[in-house]
Order: C-alpha cells, then structure tokens, then sequence
C-alpha cells in the first residue's frame, strides 16, 4: 500500500540505513521540540492532494495518527502499545501545523514516528467510517490506484499531482501476489520487447548460487533457474584415508596426521597415550595411518596382555 500513501517523516531515501537521518514528506520541516522536549510541531504542505483532488491537511494527520496512538472501539492497532507509551495526543491547532504532545521527552520520538507503515488518510472518511480504508484506497502516494484482482495482482499509475517535482519516474506499476518466492514471471510477448525472456544477470546468479538458463525461450516459457554442479551437496562429504582424492577436491588427497599426544589416566593408576587424529593436506601414507591406528587401539585395550587385564576404563 506504501506507492499510494504519503506519511509525515520519513528516513532519508538518500541514507536509508541511517536510524537518525529523518526527513520530511508531507511536512515542511523539523522544527525543534518546546516545553522541555514535549512539545513537536511540525507544518504541514499546502500542495499535497488526494486522489479525489481533496487538499491534505493537518486535520488528516491528526486524525490517521490519533487512529494508531488511540484507535476508537472496535479498531485493532498493533502498534498503539509502543507509541502509545510515549505520545499524549496529536492535534491540529489549524490546516498548517500538526502538534504531538508527548508525555516524556525523548530522543527516541523521531525515529519512532519515521514508520514507512504510519500512513496518512483523509479525515473525513475516518469519521464517516473507520473501517473503509481496510478495503479501499484512497491516498495521496506517488502511485493512484488503478486496479485490484483478487487473489492476482495490484496496479497504480503516476500520480500527475504529486507534490515532488520530477517523480516518480516509472509510469505505473503492476505488483503480483505470490505464494511461493521462486515463482517468477515470464515478459508479457505484447509488450514491446517480449519476445524473449529476460536472463538473469551473471553476478546475480554467482550470488545466488544459481545459474540461468540461455535466453533462447519462446514467448510464454517460464524462466527457470538450475542448481550449477559447483553448488550441489557433496554426497561422500566424510573424511578418507591417506592417499585417497575427495571429489569435492579434485585429484588432492587427504591425509591422515596424528596430533600432539596426551596422557589420559585411568582409575586403576595405569596412564595411556591417546593420538589425537585430524585430516590436514600434508601427505602422508596409507601404512603409516593404519600402525597409528593399531597402535592407538592397542593401548586403549590395555596393552599387549589384554586378555589377562581387565578392559581399560575410558575417561
């Protein structure tokens, strides 16, 4: 809904991933706080217009946020708890000037109130019936509302009376519901240049660990992505002997190499060595790998008199 909706502050486009950087939509500046911090008042545009050409004004601020801060009955607001805790009232003391009376200063309001969410509706439609905007459209966005299908897809057009000269730059826009995010959409063949399905960008499908398919389909097909043989899980991912390649590594072998041992002892006094082993690429010999073996389970039986011995007790 966010194309066909102004809000009052928002985070700078330009620096989005600043949480301090606000900037003004509907309003014309920032003006700083009164009454210790308490007080922020904020003036609205003249030249902000709704789809039915309606002017918006500081009335329909008041009353879209009054509805989030403190819903009439039978209106849900999620979000009325966190602001809520923080905001007394809003009010408009005329068409120009939009008012927040907070019940705490707090360096927290600003960005608090930049919420891409905190649409502005038109009042009067808010008074006749609170619960229109949950299945209509009407706002003052860059986008007007063009057409809804069930189920489908949702379109806007551009907005001629939008108030930021210059935007936005796309003519209209078709957003399409889909259950599933590797459903994707083949060109519509109509439009000029369908003929063929786009392919997806070389460095998009290394990041993705994907790869796509030649550009060579008919009108209609369906663009499909294939898992390239680099990506897919290696069946035999276990450790091996010395000498012996990985298929994951090509003709590199694995070897097998001891650690530095470590004395362990036992409750009946006796200590054991106990070898430590790890796969690392120095070479080594399949030999080798199995003495450390029959080694190591030689002193874990108890030595070379096994049979007379009770079993070692492992720690």
């Amino acid at each position: 809904m966010a194309p066909f909706y102004s809000v009052l502050v928002r985070a700078n486009p330009q620096n989005p991933a600043s949480t301090t950087d606000i900037v003004c939509d509907v309003c014309t500046a920032i003006e700083e706080p009164t009454d210790g911090g308490r007080t922020w008042t904020f003036p609205i545009r003249g030249d902000v217009k709704f789809q039915d050409g309606t002017t918006l004004t500081a009335y329909d601020v008041a009353a879209s946020w009054n509805k989030i801060v403190d819903p009439p009955d039978g209106v849900l607001s999620p979000r009325k708890a966190y602001y809520y805790s923080m905001i007394d009232k809003v009010e408009a003391t005329d068409p120009k000037n939009a008012v927040f009376r907070l019940k705490y200063a707090t360096a927290a309001f600003l960005p608090a109130i930049a919420d891409p969410y905190a649409l502005i509706y038109k009042k009067e439609i808010l008074d006749r019936d609170t619960h229109w905007y949950e299945k209509n459209i009407m706002g003052s966005g860059p986008f007007r509302f063009k057409e809804y299908q069930l189920g489908q897809s949702i379109s806007g057009e551009r907005n001629p009376d939008y108030y930021r000269p210059g935007l936005p730059y796309l003519d209209g826009f078709t957003g399409i519901f889909a259950d599933k995010q590797a459903t994707r959409v083949a060109r519509d063949p109509r439009r000029p240049g369908g003929d063929r399905v786009p392919r997806l960008p070389a460095g998009d499908a290394r990041r993705t660990g994907l790869d796509a398919r030649k550009p060579d389909h008919r009108p209609g097909e369906r663009l499909e992505l294939r898992q390239p043989d680099h990506a897919k899980p290696q069946a035999q991912a276990v450790r091996r002997c010395a000498g012996t390649a990985r298929p994951d590594l090509g003709d590199r072998p694995l070897a097998w190499r001891s650690g530095a041992g470590e004395s362990i002892g036992d409750e009946d006094g006796r200590r054991r060595r106990v070898s430590r082993l790890a796969a690392g690429r120095d070479q080594g010999g399949i030999a080798a790998a199995r003495r450390l073996l029959a080694r190591y389970r030689k002193f874990a039986r108890g030595g070379e008199n096994a049979s007379s011995r009770r079993p070692a007790t492992r720690t």
